[in-house]
């Protein structure tokens, strides 16, 4: 393992920012940061001096096509997330929506069972009261028939 040693500088303030807005930006440690900081300098150091190679131009190149490729396919994730949770948020509302309508269809329905309940008991009342009265009439009219038939 290499020896740490503690190394300070002075910054200005708003470049001090800046370098701790991209260390706390990055999730890396400041050290971490620091080394990977030096590692690309080193790489542009590298590149600045190779110049413009055929080879390392075309690998650019097809990196930037990676990358243009990468960011096309995470765009599309997002649109098809927010796509998808409209599409959910939507069929959220038509789902209460029928939740309502079906409970409003069960109260009217148990309404109109209540009502042709009490309609029932009302025929039945009055059927009993006219099957009463028709026996009444039935019994007056016999008793009226067996006294004419006595009375002859």
């Amino acid at each position: 393992m290499s020896e740490v040693v503690t190394y300070s500088i002075k910054l200005e303030a708003a470049t001090r920012d800046r370098l701790q807005a991209l260390v706390d930006g990055s999730g890396l440690t400041a050290k971490e940061f620091l080394g990977h900081m030096v590692d690309f300098y080193e790489v542009a150091q590298i590149r600045e001096t190779i110049g413009h190679v055929k080879q390392i131009e075309s690998l650019r190149q097809h990196l930037a096509r990676i990358e243009e490729i990468y960011v096309a396919m995470v765009k599309d994730g997002q649109d098809r997330q927010e796509s998808d949770a409209a599409h959910i948020m939507q069929l959220g509302n038509e789902v209460t929506q029928a939740k309502a309508m079906a409970l409003e269809a069960t109260e009217k329905a148990q309404k109109t069972a209540a009502d042709a309940a009490v309609q029932v008991e009302m025929a039945r009342v009055e059927a009993s009261t006219q099957v009463q009265a028709a026996k009444d009439e039935a019994a007056r009219v016999h008793e009226a028939a067996e006294k004419d038939v006595r009375d002859a």
